[in-house]
């Protein structure tokens, strides 16, 4: 309530559409399939109580699932190739974790054939070896969901505490803007006296980009850049002698000193609108057009809290034109009061207090965070279902299972452990695997995605697996009841 608007747009017919379609495909994808082999289902069947199914189609199964995966995939994303990059991806990550799994499940089978076990956990491992493949789609979906809940739980705010952390002891926190040029040296006097660590000044001029090679912008770059924000709003231009500090050259030389001649741009920017080095660009200042060619491409540290920008020119370029200057700041917190001091001093000035941003931010996290865990509380309960499915499916095989074994002197007790161990054994191998993998993910994440460093999380590997076996055991056994408490007699007469 505190982040979001007043007023939200009411739903249009568009969005109850798609909530509809969404729910329809998805029943259709992975629903269909086994509703047509009803039609294979003779009525003798069903008097004779041979209730076991008849075999899907597996061709058919697989490709209105992924069909209706895909087809999902691409529309909320919007993107052909992202969307089959996604796929092509899942599915070899799934692929790889069943294959891991079927052979650490014959692994299992060699190791235990001869050992001296309990007659319960050997009753348990063959259960589980007998139906691999159950065994592992059973193991790959709540791996999958404590790894996504788990993997929530670690990046929240450990991600931005963590960034912090690995900022240098004197990033800076604040930003002044909108300094005008007779501020410049009150300003400079005002850091210097109270030994105030800064960054370089930097002159600010306001201008847009209308034209490419001489063509409108709008028609020069590809379709898809049509939205950026570089080609629809004013952006801040500076001019330098020389290369910013926390900038690369990726291509070209920067200009002589005293040049009029020359723009370096941002890499993001050039891929994003189709601009190369050599390309002439048409910037509005003040009603006043201005034609410059790229000469550089570069690559900027934005996440260094220095002043960076888009584009960079020589100071002959845009000499004469309005400006204002730039600068970045740090202060400790005792030395939070000299922000106000420098706002009485040069009240035209403004300040940008990054670390309520930042407050902010982690506010805005934890409430998306809720959303998140509220949506994967949402898939561990579906697959419960699922759990639930599957021991429905197969009860009536349990039930004269469980009936023999009582016959052959097993006791309840026996009969019970050997029941839940099952999906106890499950939920702790579940936990493992989401515990590795959340690892994994944790460590590309912080590595490469956000250039972090990464330390192991080991209350991950006793929590998972515990978390695993409370909840699937618990869900195992509750469904599993009807084994112990039916009368063997009567399960036997009844087969």
């Amino acid at each position: 309530q505190e982040v979001l608007p007043g007023r939200l747009p009411q739903p249009g017919p568009g969005v109850l559409a798609a909530g509809y379609g969404t729910g329809l495909l998805t029943l259709l994808g992975f629903g269909l399939t086994p509703l047509l082999q009803l039609q294979q289902v003779s009525p003798l069947r069903i008097l004779r109580r041979e209730l076991t199914p008849p075999p899907p189609s597996t061709f058919l199964a697989y490709a209105l699932s992924l069909t209706s995966l895909l087809l999902l995939l691409w529309y909320f994303t919007g993107q052909l190739w992202m969307t089959i990059v996604i796929t092509l991806a899942g599915a070899g990550s799934l692929m790889a974790v069943s294959f891991g799994i079927q052979a650490a499940l014959r692994a299992l089978d060699r190791r235990i054939s001869g050992r001296p076990l309990a007659l319960s956990l050997r009753l348990v491992f063959k259960r589980i070896i007998a139906q691999r493949s159950q065994t592992a789609a059973q193991l790959l979906a709540f791996s999958l969901t404590l790894l996504a809940m788990a993997i929530v739980l670690v990046i929240r705010t450990d991600l931005l505490d963590r960034w912090q952390q690995d900022l240098p002891q004197e990033t800076p926190n604040y930003f002044a803007l909108n300094i005008q040029p007779d501020l410049v040296e009150p300003y400079r006097e005002f850091l210097s006296s109270h030994a105030i660590s800064s960054s370089a000044l930097y002159p600010v001029v306001r201008g847009r980009l209308v034209q490419i090679n001489g063509a409108d912008v709008y028609e020069a770059v590809p379709e898809g850049a049509q939205g950026h924000n570089a080609i629809n709003r004013e952006l801040s231009l500076t001019w330098a002698d020389r290369l910013p500090d926390k900038n690369r050259l990726l291509s070209g030389n920067w200009w002589a000193a005293g040049s009029t001649q020359g723009l370096s741009l941002e890499e993001s920017v050039a891929q994003a609108l189709g601009i190369k080095r050599g390309d002439l660009l048409t910037l509005r200042v003040s009603g006043r057009d201005i034609e410059a060619r790229v000469t550089s491409i570069r690559a900027v540290q934005w996440e260094s809290f220095k002043p960076n920008f888009y584009m960079i020119l020589p100071q002959g370029a845009l000499e004469g034109l309005p400006v204002s200057w730039l600068n970045s700041f740090h202060l400790d917190t005792p030395d939070k009061r000299l922000a106000n001091q420098l706002i009485t001093q040069l009240p035209t000035l403004t300040l940008l207090d990054l670390d309520a941003v930042i407050r902010q931010l982690r506010h805005m996290l934890e409430q998306s965070i809720v959303a998140v865990e509220a949506i994967l509380g949402a898939l561990l309960f579906g697959g419960l279902l699922v759990l639930a499915s599957v021991v429905e499916s197969g009860m009536d095989q349990r039930l004269k299972e469980g009936a023999l074994l009582r016959s052959l002197g097993a006791s309840r007790r026996q009969l019970t452990a050997i029941q839940a161990g099952e999906f106890l054994v499950l939920g702790i191998v579940s936990g493992v695997i989401a515990a590795a993998g959340t690892e994994l993910c944790s460590f590309w994440l912080n590595t490469r995605v956000f250039e972090l460093g990464w330390q192991p999380v080991w209350w991950l590997w006793p929590t998972l697996p515990l978390a695993g076996a409370l909840v699937i055991g618990g869900a195992g056994w509750l469904g599993t009841r009807r084994v112990v408490l039916q009368s063997p007699s009567r399960i036997l007469r009844e087969g």
